[in-house]
């Protein structure tokens, strides 16, 4: 037995959302996956349901108003601050919705933590975005799609903890290499995990490649966007904002360690020699 009032009432309101150019094709692709995973849930799991239609009412509001204070003049700093508070005061109250729900099944707990997670992250909490959607695919959510969205947040992630911008020249520095270039190998891993040979692919292997690059592996970053198709093209970006790219402090990279070529060897399965990742004359 399902619970038709919720799915009718989120299909709907994903169908008005696609109306909005404001979207982001992959949060699009994300909002659908979680609608299918609810249409699933037993009657006992309709919380789940009715909470993230909720939470789609919400972001329906948002983007009508967005798009009526952007109709005919750019959008005032005073219209943007309120607008972005509403967003958040509406993001916390579906959070505490969520955060008091007590799921029946390994499922129906797989779809709160999705939902919860795209929560965090409009809310900027990268950490807890990347907690709650590992959490959700040890629980079974295994789409591409989940893990595209954690090799994305921890990549957003390392750029938070990693880096800043220095006060002189205005470029972004990495302040701590190690711990840099380990977080980009532990996206390199998320974003591997998600390949299938389906159409997101190519993203993921953009983004693959970007990673690569920024921990100073150029030989396999290089096979990397070769297998994407492009390779002198950025990533593609699904999401609202563009991250940083490669910061300026990348040649004082210490020299990459054997461990390290192991490591990158196993998250990209045999596909790459020690040639590729190396690069021939250091092989």
């Amino acid at each position: 037995m399902r619970n038709p009032d919720h799915i009718d009432r989120i299909r709907q309101r994903l169908d008005q959302l696609r109306a909005f150019d404001s979207i982001p094709g992959f949060s699009r692709l994300y909002y659908d996956l979680i609608a299918a995973r609810i249409a699933d849930l037993p009657v006992d799991d309709a919380g789940v349901g009715a909470v993230f239609a909720r939470y789609l009412e919400h972001e329906l509001r948002f983007h009508r108003t967005l798009s009526a204070l952007t109709e005919d003049d750019p959008i005032s700093l005073d219209d943007m601050v309120s607008l972005a508070d509403k967003r958040r005061i509406a993001l916390e109250e579906v959070l505490d919705a969520l955060e008091r729900l007590r799921a029946g099944s390994d499922a129906a707990e797989a779809t709160r933590l999705l939902v919860v997670a795209e929560c965090c992250y409009h809310l900027d909490a990268s950490e807890r975005v990347v907690s709650y959607i590992e959490r959700a695919i040890e629980l079974g959510a295994d789409d591409p799609a989940f893990h595209f969205a954690l090799g994305y947040n921890r990549f957003a992630l390392a750029e938070q903890a990693y880096t800043a911008l220095d006060a002189d020249t205005r470029e972004t520095v990495v302040v701590d290499i190690e711990g840099y270039r380990a977080a980009m190998l532990d996206a390199v891993s998320a974003f591997e995990a998600g390949l299938s040979g389906g159409a997101m692919d190519v993203h993921i292997y953009r983004w693959i490649g970007t990673c690569l690059s920024n921990a100073g592996f150029d030989e396999a970053a290089d096979h990397a966007f070769g297998h994407a198709g492009a390779d002198d093209e950025p990533p593609e970006n699904w999401d609202a904002e563009s991250p940083r790219r490669a910061p300026r402090s990348l040649e004082a990279l210490p020299a990459i360690t054997a461990e390290e070529v192991r490591k990158v060897g196993e998250l990209l399965k045999g596909t790459h020699t020690i040639a590729d990742i190396m690069g021939d004359d250091e092989a």
